[in-house]
């Protein structure tokens, strides 16, 4: 996957267990994604949330984040606490991060 600083985007994610298995809505207590120095989770105001009809997580990232990445790769991860207590954790995608020329706010 590919940014821009600046970028506004919402990505789609979708999580598998150690057997391949999707991790579904139903399946996880917290979803937690980070992306370089943005954590969003799913009981945050504008959280990660689980997409039925897309079968993906969706994560909400802002202009003013983006912004702040420094250009580069960086590794997007998930933490999941599922129903039953158990937590994982995974590398779930390499972003590579381009340099805007305008970062301006719009």
């Amino acid at each position: 996957m590919t940014i821009f600083q600046g970028d506004q985007i919402m990505i789609a994610l979708t999580l598998t267990d150690d057997q391949g298995n999707p991790i579904t809505g139903d399946d996880a207590e917290e979803v937690v994604i980070t992306l370089g120095s943005i954590t969003r989770k799913t009981s945050d105001d504008n959280p990660v949330y689980y997409d039925g009809e897309l079968e993906a997580w969706m994560v909400p990232i802002y202009q003013t984040e983006t912004s702040a990445l420094p250009a580069g790769m960086a590794r997007m991860q998930a933490r999941v606490k599922f129903d039953d207590g158990a937590i994982g954790s995974a590398t779930v995608a390499t972003v590579f991060v381009l340099p805007a020329q305008n970062t301006e706010v719009l």
